[in-house]
This record gives structure tokens, C-alpha cells and sequence, in this order.
């Protein structure tokens, strides 16, 4: 088996030399690197191609949260888990919207952290206790749901929140007692109607529409 590359990206040299030392105790072989500003971390990007990249936007010289959204264009293939004590709901929202779905607080204690690891290995979610209570809040003060467009139709809505919540199609087959084709083409059909191009976008309309419930989508 291939070592594992991991790209560590924090402007504090104790935070990334914290995260390699917790790293000793799994089991799998991992390559190393640690970046301190974005040019060096999209370099490192185009180059390694990380499985991982846990990073700190919030400590970061990044422009916002958008470079986030060029990160994933770039390396669609690496899962980035956010490493961050930011816990505005604003910030959590709009990453979440990007389709990143690993969040884990600075001040998290070692299992919760290898937890969020493991999950992210295995391409599951991660949220720390404390960023799930800020969506649960959130969703308690927007429950009235708002149908997204007339023209999209009872299945269809059905089908967006199932991926929304990472389901794929064949997944979505069979929880419809569908065909995998008859999905496709839901899906076809929907992405016309919304004029999107991919499930990044189509998450994000399902979210700001409310077809999909906070705690059902983030968890």
C-alpha cells in the first residue's frame, strides 16, 4: 500500500508539528508536508496531490473562505478537514455549502481528533460536537421550509436531498426501487431546470432552498 500523503497547512509551527506527532500512533504509512502560506499550499497541491489536507482557514492567508472553493477545484481528489476554533455560523454554512464535510475544533481532546481522521480516511463526515450545535440552532430558527421552484416536482426534491446527503445513484436506486438510469436521468433533468453544473451546486441549492434539514445533511 501507497504511504498516505498528508498536507498540513497552518501558519503555526507548533500546530503542524502537533498534528505529525499525532499521526505516530496509526498504523498507516504517511508522507509529511506542511505549508505556511497559500502560495506553498497550492504549490504543494498541483504537485503531491495530498489524500488529506487538514488545514486552518481562519489562521490562514487565504482570501476568505472562496479559496477554499478553488482548493477543492484544484485537488478535487483531496479531502480537506477544517482545523479551526472559528465557529461562526456564517463561516460553518458557507464551507459546508462548498461540500467540505470535515470539521473538527483546534480544541478537540485525541479520540474526537482520531475520529475526525478515521472518518475522513474512509470518506464519511466529521463535525465536532460544537459546530453541530451551531447548525442545530440554526435550523431551529429557519424550520418554516420553503418550496425551491414550482417547477421542480415531488421526486425530483426527493432526489436532491438524498444527494445532498452524499447518497450516489446507484444508492439512490435502490432506495427509490428505481432504475440507475431512471436516476440519471432525474438527475439530468435537474440540473437543467436549476441550471447548474455539478452536485457542488446542487448542494448548495439544496441548502439555501431548505429542501434539506441542517442536522440531517451535516451529520
Amino acid at each position: 500500500m501507497e504511504p498516505v500523503k498528508i498536507l498540513i497547512a497552518d501558519n503555526q509551527y507548533l500546530t503542524r508539528k502537533g498534528i505529525i506527532d499525532f499521526f505516530a500512533n496509526f498504523t498507516i504509512e504517511n508522507i509529511f508536508f506542511e505549508v505556511s502560506n497559500k502560495e506553498d499550499l497550492f504549490d504543494v497541491l498541483s504537485k503531491e496531490r495530498p489524500r488529506l489536507l487538514l488545514i486552518d482557514y481562519d489562521s490562514f492567508d487565504l482570501n476568505a473562505i472562496d479559496d477554499l472553493s478553488v482548493v477543492k477545484t484544484n485537488s478535487p481528489d483531496t479531502t480537506i478537514i477544517i482545523v479551526s476554533n472559528n465557529t461562526e455560523p456564517q463561516n460553518i454554512e458557507k464551507i459546508l455549502e462548498l461540500g467540505i464535510n470535515n470539521y473538527v475544533l483546534k480544541t478537540a481532546e485525541h479520540d474526537e481528533f482520531e475520529s475526525a481522521i478515521h472518518a475522513a480516511l474512509n470518506n464519511k463526515k466529521y463535525f465536532s460536537e460544537e459546530v453541530l450545535n451551531v447548525l442545530i440552532l440554526k435550523k431551529n430558527k429557519n424550520k418554516i421550509f420553503q418550496p425551491p421552484s414550482s417547477h421542480i416536482t415531488h421526486a425530483e426534491t426527493e432526489i436532491i436531498r438524498l444527494i445532498a446527503q452524499g447518497l450516489t445513484t446507484k444508492e439512490i436506486a435502490a432506495k427509490k426501487f428505481l432504475s440507475f438510469h431512471t436516476i440519471i436521468t432525474h438527475r439530468k433533468n435537474i440540473f437543467k431546470k436549476l441550471g447548474i453544473n455539478n452536485t457542488s451546486e446542487l448542494v448548495s441549492f439544496a441548502f439555501k432552498s431548505g429542501i434539506v434539514d441542517a442536522t440531517e445533511y451535516y451529520i
